[in-house]
């Protein structure tokens, strides 16, 4: 009697709908029934339950709406209870109209009352649960959704488990296609609930056994288009995700939403709420923009149709919260979560598991944001809520790790050791510990412990390690679509460690497998594309994850048996034929599919050892990783390496470096904020390392990816004369951690030029169009691609021919192929002139000023096509990663080419990344866009300056100098002009 529609998406993680579905058949329809309503004797309380049954069945129920429901089926328990049977027994409706009133104080927020009646009412139904079965099981899963909100999983499981198996054993369950059977719908109901619990006390498997029983349970009783199995299908999407399974996770939330647009209307509650799930599963699998969008989208219809002013609203803004705090778009997400535990507190009590949720996340962000006393406040808040003796697994791991960290950072050591232990021993009670969790527990008590004594620093270095090797053997891109904050945090807290330690080899691991996670969504759409087109190969890739997925229950298997004291032989045997397992399926992905390069899933890192051999004398990498809490140093020349962590943690230096992009633009405030950000970065110890060095090769993480490093300053003793870092090194990026490849020398007066100028426009225009303000990338693109009704007004670039032709006069006539006008298209990379190009340079608009995905990417646009069918003009991100090259150089001379994907994806996801995995050697890219005739002079004076003597970085450093001292250009030495430029090499 209305238990799904009415539970609004209860007992559903991160907003996805309860699929638990109405049952608005009478509660005695069975036949043979002695208790039947349809006897004239019981003719008032038929009276009694048509009238809550009509209440029940008004499409829109606001609070008081329910309060009169709630009446009606008081009203009934009245009637029932004077209504004697069986000897003086009142009528079993009373018991079942007591399941019908707790459901709807359940969702009116008064949990301890609605728990409080459904155990009375399912105990008094148990002796009728043959003529009830529908309603009794109702009963029964909602007791273990309330039950697992009062932290009770454990007692849930077992609960729901049993009530299940009796359902079952009455009979037989009838499924009859196109009706809402209530035996059936019960059935899905309990094998919801049990998916839920299973979910919340790490029983992973079992929850996704269950969520898909229940979802084959709907649609043979629905049918596919019904609202409710639409649910399922999202519900299911959701356990998928969880579990990170995020290819078919995709796969069913699209269905899901392929027909809610097809088949319900907008205001219909499955129709926000399918949005809601594919936006969550986007943003775990590398596209937060998208996801965002989705989101935003499913928000609006829920203020729309539903209000502000309830649980399904609360649900909404806190899952746009949770993309947001993936995004790292903190500031904009601490308020929705904020407003979200609030509305969850009002509707469901002190114990809502959502409120409780939604508070863990605000915790989350002060203690990353770097306000650990504010953290440690919301935190005792959620402890005081959940209780000690808590088994609810999925809030212990949103909670803990940064409560242990944020007790460290204030002081309170004993404290972080005693909540790092409850938190080991809350995993050990389940009978699948989840590896990684272990791990993570096991490194804060070794942290919390060399918090105090520094002799156990050791330790905790080792335990870090056992995190980074874990997550090696994951994979970036199964990294990326699990957890990505409870990733970054574990690596985190092992770079945190590696910089007390001073450990460069712990630092090089964790810095390497932070940089691959996040570059690794430039690539997810690709590859998924090349699974699509062959079966195999996503056979084989699967093959890996599920052998991996082995390894990591066996490894926390074994961890369990030894830290529970118990024999370890038959564990370590499971996990050693795990281990042989995955390894033969790594193997056979390689021999098999050689040409495949996965988001780094054979990914073999160099160690520190060959790092240092592959440098120079004079030569250093400085690796600069913002994580989760902190921002990371790794310093490495031919000589060693000095880890160390910034001052001002992440939060500090990301500020810096935004303020410092903003004031090299505007010119206002730019020598104060490079001496702060130079400062932080540069500290002693690393000028110390790099005092004797000229050349400084970068690699930058997140945000920091998209800062132009030559206009930091090299931080003098006072009263010395301040240099920009260009001026103390020749700079280059480095978009990884591979070892410095060493070319062949060749001769480069022979080098062959492409140069793509002045495309042929969209819309046939002839004459330069006026150009419009900076437009996001969403602009240019539909849903079947790119707009060309947009792309029509993009203006000319006839400017850009000039450009082409001044460089390539650098090279022999033979050697050098301009493509101009129609000739600049999609279909000329082909080319064979182009595939064996020495250099490449793209004169044109870059679409990348801001992060679109899914049916849009970072892309150049080239000529407009002549025709229907084949290319479309728009060179994306994923295309380019598909060709193959062999230039020494690319340059790309359009606006924003060394951006990326927003939201916490670095400026190397982009397109140059993207010409990075084309085979391309070097990149010269800009931060912001540049004016025609800088960009001209910087192309051509690099190449002049490489031509001579070779080294790319060198040549680039030279051409700035020259930019700002002798070119006579206006304004060239404003950093808004030369300090775009960037170079990106092996």
């Amino acid at each position: 009697m209305g238990f799904r529609r009415d539970l609004v998406a209860s007992a559903a993680r991160c907003g996805a709908a309860l699929a638990l579905a109405s049952i608005t058949v009478p509660a005695a329809a069975q036949r043979g029934n002695p208790y039947d309503t349809e006897r004239p004797e019981f003719a008032e309380l038929a009276a009694l339950e048509d009238r809550a049954v009509g209440l029940m069945s008004r499409p829109q129920k606001d609070a008081e709406v329910r309060t009169q429901i709630i009446v009606a089926w008081r009203a009934l328990q009245d009637a029932a209870s004077t209504t004697l049977v069986d000897g003086g027994a009142p009528h079993p409706l009373k018991h079942a109209a007591g399941i019908s009133a707790a459901s709807q104080l359940y969702t009116l927020g008064e949990n301890a009352q609605a728990r409080a009646e459904l155990e009375t009412a399912i105990e008094g139904l148990r002796p009728y649960r043959a003529y009830y079965p529908a309603k009794w099981a109702e009963g029964l899963a909602l007791l273990g959704v309330l039950m697992t909100q009062d932290g009770d999983a454990d007692a849930a499981w077992e609960f729901v488990r049993e009530g299940y198996e009796q359902y079952l054993a009455i009979g037989p369950v009838e499924i009859t296609p196109g009706s809402l059977n209530g035996p059936a719908m019960a059935k899905s109901n309990l094998e919801f609930a049990l998916a839920e619990i299973a979910s919340r006390t790490g029983r992973a498997a079992e929850s996704l056994v269950y969520q898909k029983a229940s979802l084959d349970t709907r649609e043979a009783a629905l049918g596919p288009t019904d609202p409710d199995t639409i649910a399922s299908y999202y519900g299911y999407a959701g356990a998928l995700r969880r579990a990170g399974r995020m290819d078919e996770a995709e796969k069913m939330a699209r269905i899901a939403v392929e027909r809610a647009v097809a088949h319900i209307e907008p205001s219909h509650p499955t129709y926000a709420r399918s949005l809601e799930m594919l936006g969550i599963v986007l943003s775990r699998s590398g596209r937060p923009v998208e996801a965002t969008d989705y989101l935003i989208r499913a928000l609006e219809l829920k203020r729309v149709h539903e209000g502000p002013d309830n649980l399904i609203f609360a649900y909404g803004i806190h899952n746009l919260g949770t993309i947001l705090l993936q995004r790292e778009n903190y500031a904009a997400a601490a308020p929705l979560f904020v407003e979200a535990e609030a509305l969850f507190r009002e509707k469901q009590g002190e114990g809502s598991p959502y409120a409780v949720g939604s508070l863990a996340h605000a915790a989350q962000i002060d203690f990353v944001e770097g306000r650990p006393e504010e953290a440690v406040g919301r935190f005792q808040a959620l402890e005081a809520r959940l209780g000690e003796d808590s088994t609810d697994i999925d809030m212990r791991r949103r909670i803990a790790p940064e409560y242990v960290r944020a007790l460290i950072a204030t002081g309170a050591t004993d404290r972080a050791l005693a909540v790092a232990t409850s938190f080991r021993a809350s995993l050990l009670e389940s009978d699948q510990p989840d590896a990684l969790l272990l791990r993570i527990a096991n490194t804060l008590i070794a942290r919390s412990k060399a918090a105090k004594d520094p002799d156990a620093t050791d330790e905790a270095v080792a335990q870090a390690n056992a995190i980074v090797e874990l997550l090696s053997r994951r994979g970036a891109a199964r990294m990326y679509g699990s957890s990505s904050a409870e990733i970054r945090g574990a690596l985190d807290l092992a770079m945190e460690i590696a910089a007390i330690a001073g450990d460069a080899d712990l630092m090089l691991s964790a810095i390497q497998l932070l940089d691959a996670s996040e570059i690794s969504a430039a690539t997810l759409r690709r590859d998924a594309r090349r699974q699509e087109a062959d079966p195999r190969l996503a056979d084989a890739i699967r093959a890996l994850q599920d052998a991996n997925d082995a390894v990591e229950r066996a490894d926390g298997a074994v961890l369990a048996a030894l830290l529970k004291g118990r024999q370890t032989e038959e564990a370590r045997a499971a996990h050693a034929e795990a281990m042989a397992r995955h390894e033969s399926a790594r193997s056979h992905l390689a021999a098999d599919f050689p040409a495949w390069s996965s988001t780094d899933a054979d990914r073999r890192d160099p160690g520190l050892d060959d790092l240092r051999a592959s440098l120079a004398e004079g030569e250093a990498i400085l690796a600069v990783m913002p994580a989760y809490a902190g921002t990371y140093q790794l310093v490495v020349d031919r000589d060693g390496a000095l880890a160390s962590a910034t001052a001002g943690g992440r939060a500090g230096i990301l500020s810096l470096a935004r303020d410092l992009r903003g004031d090299a633009v505007t010119g206002n405030g730019l020598d104060r904020t490079a001496r702060a950000l130079s400062r932080a970065i540069f500290s002693r110890s690393v000028r110390d390392r790099l005092s004797d060095k000229s050349s400084l090769r970068i690699i930058a993480g997140g945000a920091l990816a998209s800062l132009p490093f030559s206009l930091l300053d090299w931080p003098e003793e006072r009263g010395a004369t301040q240099q920009k870092l260009v001026d103390r090194f020749a700079i280059s990026n480095r978009s990884g951690f591979q070892a410095v490849r060493r070319a062949e020398p060749k001769d480069r007066r022979l080098a062959r030029f492409v140069g793509f100028a002045d495309p042929a426009p969209f819309g046939g225009a002839t004459t330069p169009q006026p150009a419009e303000p900076t437009r996001g990338i969403s602009s240019y693109f539909d849903r079947d691609g790119p707009d060309k009704s947009v792309l029509a007004r993009l203006p000319r670039l006839e400017a850009t021919l000039a450009e082409v032709r001044d460089v390539a006069r650098f090279f022999a006539p033979a050697s050098s192929t301009i493509l101009v006008g129609a000739e600049a298209s999609e279909e000329a990379l082909a080319q064979a002139s182009v595939r064996e190009a020495d250099v490449i340079l793209f004169a044109t608009h870059g679409l990348v000023a801001g992060e679109i995905e899914g049916v849009a990417e970072p892309a150049l646009v080239l000529a407009a096509p002549a025709g229907e069918g084949g290319e479309d003009g728009v060179l994306t991100a994923s295309e380019v990663a598909e060709l193959d090259l062999a230039a020494e150089w690319v340059i790309l001379s359009a606006c924003d080419s060394a951006a990326g994907m927003r939201g916490g994806q670095p400026a190397f996801s982009g397109l140059a990344q993207a010409f990075r995995s084309a085979g391309a050697g070097a990149l010269l890219v800009t931060h912001w866009q540049v004016r025609d005739d800088v960009a001209a002079f910087v192309s051509r004076e690099t190449l002049r300056n490489w031509r001579e003597h070779g080294d790319k970085a060198r040549a680039l450093r030279e051409a700035l100098i020259a930019l700002r001292t002798d070119s006579a250009l206006p304004g060239a030495d404003e950093p808004s002009v030369w300090g775009p430029f960037a170079l990106i090499e092996d």
